[in-house]
């Protein structure tokens, strides 16, 4: 809520907005990365849905290969 209204113009919409909080659960760390991997996506400005969602999607397939990839035995 703090970007929309320090930068108004960042989002189409509220709706957008509000889902791209939801979705990071409260947690700075994750809507930054969103935030992040959503704006490489969309190039420019005001950020939309579709890219959004493609934003998301993308952030949970490097949590799984991420989670798939490493081997925290070995870590041991």
């Amino acid at each position: 809520m703090v970007l929309a209204r320090a930068f108004p113009e960042l989002f189409k919409n509220d709706e957008v907005l509000n889902k791209l909080c939801q979705i990071s659960g409260g947690h700075t760390r994750n809507l930054l990365l969103l935030l992040n991997s959503w704006i490489i996506k969309e190039k420019k400005f005001p950020l939309s849905g579709e890219s959004l969602q493609a934003a998301i999607v993308n952030q949970i397939l490097n949590c799984f290969d991420f989670h798939l990839t490493s081997n925290p035995v070995k870590q041991l």
